[in-house]
């Protein structure tokens, strides 16, 4: 990765994609993919969570299309 810029912002940024990756891949993959796992991640918020995501990218792809 490569940062320009506030070098806090893009830690934070980090994080957050650590998080999202953290819901949308399968355990045993953002295990690895993340620097450290959630230990407080259930199955049922992972699940939700994954779906609210894909929602609003599907969402977000329709409404660009049309446009």
């Amino acid at each position: 990765m490569l940062v320009d810029g506030d070098v806090s912002y893009a830690v934070r940024m980090t994080r957050v994609l650590n998080r999202l990756e953290s819901f949308i891949l399968p355990k045993i993959i953002a295990k690895r993919a993340v620097k450290e796992y959630p230990a407080n991640l259930h199955l049922p918020e992972k699940l939700i969570s994954a779906a609210q995501i894909y929602l609003k990218v599907a969402t977000h792809f329709v409404q660009t299309a049309r446009a």
